[in-house]
């Protein structure tokens, strides 16, 4: 009978490794958890975001429950960006009639001035402040409506339901390359990449798992670099969105200028400088060479001169008029100090040859 019960109830051993094997799980997840504690605190002091500024509200965007358009969060505790109550970086806007002449600059991360130290430093509002000297007063404002990732559909639904209201007198259009991502992820949904190590997907708030997937990227294959994506772009659907985002803009302001894009890199620079200043660009399209992303940069170009061309738009060409390298882009898209001052006065220029009156009264 004692030889059956120790049979049924083990002789402790078995007990005994259960809990090792408890007390080993417990003390990781306690591990894992100090780690992100401090990773969390550490985040928000250096940029106010991360899972305390999720529960505080104070996160750098949030998606707006009228539009469904992610906009920056006017509560977001980061100094060198003041957020208007619309949830753009600009000083504060009221609908209607200012009794100003209201410009209004739409884009992406160029526009927002990603690597601006504060909102006087941004291109927008050296143009206010250039605009204002000519005309001997405060007769211009220029709101910057520049908001991070937006593609043209989003750029769309902003000018029609929340800058529309505002009545601007002019809407100046830099589109900004965020589409060219979809191209990557359509090519890389049509080509699947074998995976050695798994790669799962966690809130960008949880920063221990993040920082662990970046450091064991080197596991993962790269994904196929393309030198030639021309013959893979949809030129036919993106000359589709600009026409209509451009459509849309001119019946929310009598006046519209559409600019094409800049960047650090191009074809007339040898393969190691393209490398270097394309990096930030690459990390969003990585399936793409540099010389394939210089490509697909001026083929998205092409299309906005086309497309401004046809709607009787004036066009800034940024891509032509700002010289390439680190004088005047931080990264591979976005401006440096000395760039941002200098589109500051093409735009300007541009506004006042296509019929802005610039000049005292």
């Amino acid at each position: 009978m004692k030889l059956c019960e120790r049979a049924w109830l083990g002789d402790g051993r078995g007990s005994r490794g259960v809990a090792g094997f408890v007390l080993v799980v417990l003390a990781t997840l306690l591990v894992v958890l100090s780690v992100e504690v401090v990773l969390q605190v550490r985040q928000y002091q250096r940029t106010g975001q991360g899972l305390i500024a999720v529960m505080n509200d104070t996160t750098r965007y949030r998606i707006d429950a009228d539009t469904g358009l992610k906009l920056l969060n006017p509560r977001a505790t980061r100094p060198a960006f003041r957020i208007n109550s619309l949830g753009f970086r600009s000083n504060a806007v009221a609908p209607g009639p200012s009794g100003k002449v209201r410009i209004v600059v739409v884009g992406a991360s160029t526009v927002m001035g990603e690597l601006a130290a504060t909102n006087e430093s941004m291109f927008s509002a050296r143009l206010e402040r250039k605009l204002n000297e000519a005309a001997g007063g405060s007769r211009f404002e220029v709101v910057n409506a520049g908001i991070a990732g937006y593609r043209l559909d989003n750029q769309q639904t902003l000018i029609d339901r929340v800058i529309r209201p505002l009545a601007p007198d002019w809407i100046v259009v830099l589109p900004g390359f965020n589409d060219v991502s979809d191209f990557c992820t359509r090519a890389r949904s049509d080509a699947p990449v074998p995976q050695r190590v798994p790669v799962f997907k966690m809130p960008d708030w949880w920063l221990s798992f993040n920082t662990v997937r970046r450091l064991t990227s080197f596991m993962r294959p790269p994904a196929p670099k393309s030198a030639a994506p021309v013959q893979g772009f949809d030129a036919a659907g993106y000359r589709q969105r600009m026409d209509s985002l451009l459509r849309v803009a001119m019946t929310a302001a009598p006046h519209v200028l559409v600019a094409t894009n800049g960047r650090a890199f191009g074809a007339e620079q040898d393969a190691t400088t393209q490398a270097r200043l394309a990096r930030s660009a690459l990390s969003f399209a990585n399936c793409l060479s540099p010389t394939g992303l210089i490509e697909l940069y001026d083929s998205l170009n092409t299309v906005i001169e086309q497309s401004a061309k046809a709607a009787g738009v004036p066009l800034l060409d940024l891509a032509r008029r700002v010289p390439r390298g680190e004088a005047f882009f931080g990264d591979a898209t976005h401006f440096s100090p000395r760039g941002e001052e200098l589109v500051s006065g093409l735009l300007f220029e541009a506004l006042a040859q296509a019929g802005l009156k610039v000049e005292r009264p």
